[in-house]
Formats: structure tokens, C-alpha cells, sequence
């Protein structure tokens, strides 16, 4: 949905954050072929800090590959620090930071409901820990 708000474009990159853990950049690897699979076009993934490859590497690689017009999938929850290295990757354009968005407040419910029914707790109050001073 995010990727509708830019132009047209001949290739498109998923820009993450970043990170040292070996499953977070295979998960950013997973929704890259995710994103491409759903477009239907081929989806490269960078990452703006901490990781390689770097977002501008991704980028330059892809504009020497012949591609003209190159934007980025904000894969952010919001804007910041990692959303301007995004903007600063020398993408032509870049769509906004997930955010506020009813599919992503739908699988964050799902997913609690999922931890909770696994652990027997759906319907119930939490427990609060009583203090005895």
C-alpha cells in the first residue's frame, strides 16, 4: 500500500533498518521475496545501517544494471533516524515508514491472541505482582 504513494519505477528495493542478528536480516531477505512475489517484479533488500548490503550499494548496483527510476519500500514502523538514511540512500523515491496502518494493527492483534491462547490466558485478567511492605 505504502509503494502506491510513489511513482512508477524500474526496480524496487525493500530498506530495512539494519541489524547484526543473522535472523533479523533473514527475515528482511523473507519479506523481500515476499514484496516480490506480491508485485510480481523482482524486489532487491538494503540496509541503511549495520548490515550489508547497504542500502546504496543495492541502489548503485541496480542503476548500473540499467535501471532508471529505483524506490525504496520503507520496511520502518516509523520515521527517524534509519527513515532519513533511507531517504538518503539515492533512491529516486521512497514510500513512507509502515506506520499506522489497519493490516499491521490486524496482525499485531492476531499475534497477541495467538501468545495468549497459547499460554491458556485469553479472557483473563493479569496478574499484578502484590507487594507485602
Amino acid at each position: 500500500d505504502r509503494l502506491r504513494t510513489t511513482p512508477p519505477a524500474d526496480a524496487v528495493v525493500l530498506g530495512a533498518a539494519g541489524t547484526s542478528d543473522p535472523s533479523g536480516r533473514a527475515d528482511v531477505r523473507a519479506a523481500a521475496r515476499l514484496l516480490s512475489r506480491h508485485l510480481g517484479r523482482p524486489v532487491a533488500h538494503g540496509f541503511a545501517a549495520s548490515a550489508e548490503p547497504s542500502l546504496p550499494e543495492v541502489v548503485g548496483d541496480l542503476r548500473r544494471r540499467g535501471a532508471r527510476r529505483v524506490t525504496v519500500a520503507s520496511y520502518l514502523l516509523a520515521p527517524g533516524f534509519f527513515h532519513r538514511r533511507i531517504l538518503d540512500s539515492g533512491a529516486d523515491s521512497t514510500g513512507p515508514p509502515i506506520g499506522v496502518h489497519d493490516a499491521l494493527a490486524t496482525l499485531i492483534l492476531r499475534r497477541y491472541d495467538e501468545a495468549a491462547a497459547a499460554y491458556g490466558r485469553i479472557g483473563e485478567a493479569p496478574q499484578r505482582a502484590v507487594s507485602r511492605t
